[in-house]
């Protein structure tokens, strides 16, 4: 077996289930805090802005990996630091796509968002990677 096929293996058996299962997580905890609030206007405000955050974390992460990670890839491989380059890229955008008005009701749901992005990011690369295959 070489390294590659190693390599696949364990992004297939091992990180997807992983992330998919953090993510999962990650949901069930907004999902937990946004059932605890009982004005139905903040609710489906915090709901509207979960699912918006979302869409934004799919459309940086498609965006980044199409300008700035093809670039990269053309001139070789994508090395730690650029991923990590890309991935701040990605929570950059993020924030740049969502409204002024879904940040705030997540911050006042308490949701980490900064965390939130990157494990939505995280997740988004795994899959776009299988994706891609």
């Amino acid at each position: 077996m070489d390294y590659d096929m190693i390599l696949q293996y364990v992004i297939t058996a091992i990180l997807l289930p992983l992330t998919a299962w953090g993510i999962k997580k990650l949901m069930d905890l907004i999902d937990a805090k946004i059932a605890t609030i009982k004005n139905v206007r903040l609710r489906d405000a915090l709901i509207d802005a979960n699912d918006e955050l979302e869409r934004a974390v799919s459309l940086a992460v498609t965006d980044v990996g199409e300008t700035f990670v093809k670039a990269l890839k053309i001139e070789g491989k994508l090395t730690q630091e650029q991923a990590a380059e890309a991935a701040e890229l990605a929570l950059e955008k993020t924030i740049e796509i969502m409204s002024k008005g879904g940040l705030n009701v997540l911050g006042i749901a308490q949701v980490n968002i900064d965390q939130a992005i990157a494990t939505l990011i995280e997740a988004n690369v795994v899959v776009n990677k299988e994706v891609c295959k």
